[in-house]
């Protein structure tokens, strides 16, 4: 076990035995929707810069010609805004455990070095997936569309497939375990809120 590591696992086992003593945010519709709009066009962005530069790398330096504006700038930016959403509501959770609890935990650098790694891993598997599958598309009005579809399917799918493998290792169940008590300690002090005020 690696030093960051030990202290990553160090840092949930505190967190887990202090939770008790965690605070947990209650969230305004601002507080919760404006960070998760931010993140969305965060992931749009990203997602259409993966895209044009793997389409204009192909034209350019291949035999793939299909790159052709506007037709084909719209079908690689638009179907992005549904592709982010989506990937919003995979990531949501984290989010939000992050909005209401990362304040108060001494775990929270550390989920989050670990949260961009994974994002950096997916965002390079979708971008390998998209080069092969836009090639091997060849020169089609659906090209672009069908090698978003099978790249951003393939990536979740390789990536459920890297957190199977990463669940097996200790930190991961813990996290998870901690993610669960600081939701339920939220739902509790929300509920208590709730009956507080009807008194």
């Amino acid at each position: 076990m690696s030093d960051t590591t030990k202290k990553f696992y160090q840092a949930i086992q505190r967190d887990l035995d202090n939770i008790s003593n965690i605070t947990c945010k209650t969230l305004s519709e601002r507080d919760f929707y404006l960070p998760m709009l931010k993140i969305f066009l965060r992931y749009f962005i990203i997602l259409s810069i993966c895209n044009v530069s793997v389409a204009l790398s192909l034209h350019f330096f291949s035999s793939y010609h299909y790159f052709r504006f506007p037709s084909a700038f719209s079908n690689l930016i638009f179907s992005n805004l549904f592709f982010a959403a989506g990937l919003v509501l995979i990531t949501g959770q984290y989010h939000a455990f992050k909005l209401m609890a990362g304040h108060s935990l001494q775990s929270m650098p550390f989920i989050n070095e670990m949260y961009q790694k994974f994002e950096l891993i997916f965002f390079a598997i979708y971008v390998l997936t998209f080069t092969a599958c836009l090639s091997g598309e060849g020169d089609s009005s659906h090209a672009i569309s069908s090698a978003k579809i099978e790249s951003i399917v393939g990536s979740v799918f390789m990536m459920a497939l890297y957190l199977g493998f990463e669940a097996k290792r200790l930190i991961l169940p813990l996290l998870i375990d901690l993610i669960g008590k600081v939701q339920n300690k939220a739902k509790t002090s929300l509920l208590a809120s709730l009956t507080k005020d009807r008194e």
